[in-house]
């Protein structure tokens, strides 16, 4: 199975003064892998879903002895694999694979009214990941999915935002 760990669930845009200057948010994504010690071929399929869609999907594949994948959302979608050393992704048949973005960036990036129409919005996201494995010569895929969803929305609308939720962790066996 998979278990996925994120923190935290909901959190703010940078100001525009601060987004000026290159801040912007990212989501910190843990894969933890569990398989038995036979398994081999071990990979991780997941989606990443914005406001209920597919935006962009494909595989992580763990490094044998580190059944822990770290990444970070929007960077590797951009080809940043600096900070992800012990993940090789690829991504499913999108061809843009950060076209879904706004800016380039995750949330309702962009300018606000009255010259734009972003920064109005909370943009809700789920991360699904599902493992597969080899056993025995027999591709075993596991059947309960493991999801976590996060929510990122401009500090202006924080007033129509629910309340943010402590850190969770999502597991499935």
């Amino acid at each position: 199975g998979v278990t996925l760990c994120s923190a935290p669930l909901a959190g703010p845009l940078p100001t525009l003064a601060e987004a000026g200057i290159g801040a912007f948010v990212q989501a910190a994504v843990t894969l933890n892998a569990r398989y038995p010690s036979a398994a081999g071929g071990v990979q991780i399929h997941w989606k990443l879903y914005e406001e209920g869609a597919v935006v962009v999907q494909g595989l992580a594949v763990p490094v044998e002895w580190n059944r822990q994948m770290q990444f970070n959302l929007p960077n590797i979608l951009r080809g940043d694999h600096s900070e992800d050393k012990n993940v090789v992704l690829t991504l499913g048949n999108a061809p843009n694979p950060v076209a879904f973005l706004h800016g380039d960036r995750l949330g309702d990036e962009g300018a606000p009214p009255p010259g734009g129409t972003a920064r109005q919005r909370e943009i809700r996201y789920t991360l699904v990941a599902q493992a597969e494995a080899v056993v025995g010569g027999q591709s075993i895929v596991d059947p309960t999915p493991a999801s976590v969803e996060f929510s990122i929305y401009p500090k202006e609308a924080m007033g129509q935002v629910r309340e943010e939720q402590p850190v969770r962790i999502y597991e499935r066996k």
